[in-house]
């Protein structure tokens, strides 16, 4: 009897911790798991036209539309590659140049991102093949060495393209090691030396977060944005090839969507002479890069994040780290572990160019206690910075006051983009706008950067010797600041105002700081331009309008919404300091805040786990109690109407693509939506990659990706 119920019991427990990860799944696949039964209405619209074309494609043939997708993204990488670096133009390399990739990570490309960002890359052409096609000669014994012998990365990451990667961790760097280069390999380099291309590679994004101090054991390796020891080896072994003659040119592939350190191309003993920029390559990029390497296309692109020496410079990294509150009158294990930790954005607005800009431009006008801030020395490369092989000037910049399509405001500012180098390419320009910082600012905490990035646009190929003048149209409500402990929406005040069409954003603030009248004996980096500066000085009524722009364009007032996410509004004033202009030092992140559970806290969270009507109504009645407004009361729902989605094929749902404030303009929607029952509303938000079917308007089943890729998968 004892032996019985033992194997039972065994039996018992190897079934619970069996079902322990086949629920997850279960749960997680549901809806595919249920597609696949015998039977499944999934996709069923009950009485559907078997011979109705409801939608058009925009291509002929499978093959056409892949075509077209592999075009698009060709077009993506080739006009958004950045060129950051090329010393005595090392760049472009000559058609039939010998070359060596001279890093593990080119046969192991980061093609996308990971998770919903991830990208089938199983038919792009690689590295090797893709400058072949452009006209190189590859270093082939360098290439097969970073592979085995079923043509895999012999150093490999831990993500790789083509993975789900959603709950992996965090990806190596698998860089191979100096003991991989023998003398023979030296030998090829050497034989292939024209220019030596070396791929720094990182991947970040769901499920793969970029680790921090420590990583991959290393105490020294502060993080995974920076070159670690080995590839640091694989510089110095290049600039040692370099310095013998061994190799003419190193140039440096940036292959990562993650801002890395780039204070390793400021080394001399590196010899490094080109970088680019290239982002992930997703299923053509490859072929593009190349294209751009041997001049076949100039590039055009800039950078989207500010390039840091140090990313720990930024005051976003003081503390940037998951805080678990602290109990008060209730008791952190009250709560689900998971919503029981908090982050402090202590640095506000200031973030990225925002940041760097700002204190910048406070440390030259010798305002708000900036302190021993250095530029130079933080930033490697400014928001927006993008070089040519050509050279191009601006002039003729002119800002003229106009109405824009809604009616409202605008301001059409002119620039002209002559080349007057010697190889056709475009330039992109770029609007920035610099606003009055005011006394108000200041006592109501309306933080405003020194220079915000307010339009851009691109020119068409301009040739050598050639011009374009490129109109680009700012609308004044962009120009408008929120206000969140004052006015409780976007004001705009009285003040000067700057524009500048600029190259990037440093280039902005010294135009800027040009037209006030600064040198670069107040301490300015370079002499900026000031006729490429505009200064505008609007009149408000009473100072500040606080109406203009309080309404959305269909309407809607715009008011706080998520006040209780702000420590210093549901905590109380003074909880947290905020990162300031009015005084860098003085409110400089200082590190952890810890802050303290409340019973209130614990009673609204689980208010919003109950999914009920009374939990529903309980919440809007306490929201209208704390803000003393009205707010959208519950649909009527589970109505009954005699209408479904098949009926709505040919009803109108908007009027000329703007969605009227208050009803569609077939009231027939308004019926059909009052079909839908709560627990339908419940269950279309309980899905992965999927929407559940809405019998109450027999609306079907959908396949729903929710990443930045389109259906990365198929249907069945």
């Amino acid at each position: 009897m004892k032996t019985t119920l033992r194997i039972i019991s065994t039996i018992l427990v190897v079934l619970f911790v069996i079902m322990i990860p086949v629920n997850v799944v279960l749960r997680m696949f549901d809806n595919t798991i249920a597609l696949l039964l015998p039977g499944n209405k999934f996709w069923e619209l009950i009485g559907e036209d078997e011979n109705a074309n409801y939608f058009t494609g925009d291509y002929a043939t499978e093959e056409e539309r892949l075509a077209a997708g592999k075009d698009l993204c060709y077009e993506v990488e080739a006009e958004g590659a950045a060129l950051l670096l090329n010393k005595g133009n090392a760049l472009p390399l000559t058609p039939g140049a010998k070359v060596s990739t001279l890093s593990s990570n080119s046969v192991n490309l980061v093609y996308g991102g990971t998770g919903s960002g991830n990208v089938d890359a199983s038919k792009a052409l690689n590295l090797k093949a893709a400058l072949e096609q452009s006209g190189l000669v590859v270093n082939e014994a360098l290439w097969n060495s970073y592979l085995t012998e079923d043509g895999k990365p012999l150093y490999d990451r831990s993500a790789s393209e083509g993975e789900s990667a959603v709950l992996a961790g965090q990806s190596g760097i698998a860089e191979a090691p100096m003991s991989h280069y023998t003398d023979e390999l030296k030998n090829s380099i050497a034989q292939y030396g024209d220019a030596a291309i070396i791929t720094f590679s990182r991947i970040g994004g769901e499920g793969y977060d970029c680790e921090f101090p420590g990583y991959e054991g290393n105490a020294e390796l502060s993080n995974y944005l920076e070159l670690n020891s080995v590839e640091l080896d694989l510089l110095k072994m290049a600039g040692q090839l370099k310095s013998e003659g061994k190799i003419q040119k190193i140039i440096v592939l940036l292959n990562c969507s993650n801002a890395i350190e780039l204070d390793f191309l400021w080394v001399e003993e590196y010899g490094i002479d080109a970088c680019l920029w290239v982002g992930g390559f997703g299923i053509s990029g490859t072929e593009a890069v190349a294209d751009i390497l041997v001049g076949k296309v100039n590039p055009s692109g800039s950078l989207v994040d500010t390039y840091l020496n140090d990313n720990f410079s930024s005051p976003a990294m003081v503390n940037f780290i998951a805080q678990q509150y602290l109990d008060g009158d209730a008791k952190v294990s009250s709560i689900p572990e998971a919503i029981s930790t908090y982050m402090v954005y202590q640095e506000g607005i200031y973030v990225g160019y925002k940041y760097y800009e700002t204190r910048y431009e406070d440390l030259v006008l010798r305002q708000g206690n900036a302190g021993d801030f250095d530029y130079k020395k933080d930033v490697a490369f400014p928001f927006g910075y993008g070089l040519s092989y050509t050279e191009f000037e601006y002039s003729d910049f002119e800002v003229a006051p106009g109405t824009n399509a809604n009616g409202e405001k605008c301001y059409n500012i002119t620039v002209t983009v002559s080349n007057v180098g010697d190889m056709a390419g475009k330039e992109t320009v770029q609007i920035y706008l610099q606003s009055p910082y005011t006394e108000y600012d200041k006592k109501y905490g309306v933080e405003k950067a020194a220079v915000q990035l307010i339009g851009f646009g691109k020119t068409e190929i301009i040739a050598a010797g050639e011009s374009q003048t490129i109109t680009i149209q700012v609308d004044e409500r962009d120009m408008a600041a929120y206000d969140a402990y004052g006015f409780g929406t976007y004001i705009l005040e009285s003040g000067d105002y700057y524009f500048t069409a600029a190259t990037d954003s440093h280039n902005a603030i010294n135009n800027i700081l040009a037209a006030k009248g600064a040198t670069m004996l107040n301490g300015m980096d370079d002499k900026g331009n000031s006729a490429l500066a505009y200064k505008l000085a609007l009149e408000a009524e009473g100072g500040i309008d606080a109406k203009t722009y309080s309404v959305s364009l269909n309407g809607t007032p715009i008011r706080n919404q998520l006040s209780d996410s702000d420590p210093n509004l549901y905590f109380g004033e003074g909880t947290v300091k905020m990162l300031s202009r009015q005084d860098w030092v003085g409110t400089w992140p200082t590190g952890e805040y810890k802050l303290q559970l409340s019973e209130q806290m614990v009673k609204e969270l689980d208010n919003r786990y109950d999914n009920s009507l009374e939990a529903y109504e309980a919440i809007i009645a306490e929201l209208e109690a704390k803000t003393g407004r009205d707010w959208h009361q519950m649909p009527l729902l589970d109505q009954g109407n005699d209408i479904s989605l098949y009926d709505m094929f040919t009803a109108d749902y908007d009027n000329n693509g703007v969605v009227a404030a208050d009803q569609f303009d077939d009231p027939a929607w308004d019926y059909l939506l009052r079909n839908v029952t709560l627990d339908e509303l419940i269950t279309i938000g309980d899905c992965f990659h999927w929407r559940h079917p809405v019998a109450s308007v027999n609306a079907p089943g959908s396949r729903d990706e929710n990443g930045p890729q389109g259906l990365t998968v198929a249907l069945f």
